[in-house]
């Protein structure tokens, strides 16, 4: 069982400067900030004690699932950034723009509690925005209309990416019987982009 409230405020600022007519280039500053709040109760129910070779544990043995490792992390953390960006108008009726945002990170700190041995562990959790990539054509097709209205006719086109797999790079949303220290030295989880 798990549950994850996790929530990014991001304010930013950003300022152009208009090099030629035809070409402008800007930046922008952001602050962003994350609150994280994570609970993951991972449990074992084993009534006909197939957990190990010869092994007989009466906790488990009911047919009720039985708590074994629970991870907690609740926190905040804020993490600087800029973004870059650039427009271009090579034809009176065409204009090209880009800009690139790299993605802030972040880091919480999460304990992992295991209920068989008493034992408690701590270790960061890392959470990191994606970085994005855009770039957007902008075409007025009818500039040289006598319509006022024809002349005003804009059509956009955006093309966005963004790595949506750095989200996961270094996330732990709970510990697990796998993914404990007995059974592995460490864990990772990946999310395609």
């Amino acid at each position: 069982r798990s549950d994850l409230d996790l929530s990014v405020e991001v304010w930013s600022a950003s300022a152009g400067w208009r090099l030629s007519p035809t070409f402008a280039v800007g930046a922008g500053l952001q602050v962003a900030r994350l609150t994280l709040s994570s609970h993951s109760v991972g449990s074992l129910s084993d009534p006909l004690q197939f957990t190990g070779p010869g092994m007989v544990d009466p906790t488990f043995a009911t047919s009720s699932a039985v708590p074994l490792i629970e991870t907690r992390s609740r926190g905040s953390d804020s993490a600087p950034g800029l973004s870059f960006g650039a427009w271009w108008k090579p034809h009176p009726a065409l204009s090209v723009a880009s800009v690139y945002r790299p993605g802030a990170r972040f880091e919480v700190e999460a304990r992992a509690i295991d209920h068989l041995t008493g034992t408690s562990s701590s270790f960061d959790n890392t959470v990191r925005l994606p970085d994005a990539a855009a770039v957007g054509v902008a075409w007025t097709p009818l500039r040289k209309s006598v319509s006022g209205l024809a002349q005003s006719l804009t059509l956009a086109l955006d093309i966005e990416r963004f790595s949506a797999g750095d989200i996961a790079e270094g996330m732990v949303a709970g510990r697990s019987v796998q993914t404990s220290a007995q059974f592995a030295g460490s864990s990772a989880y990946s999310l395609d982009d």
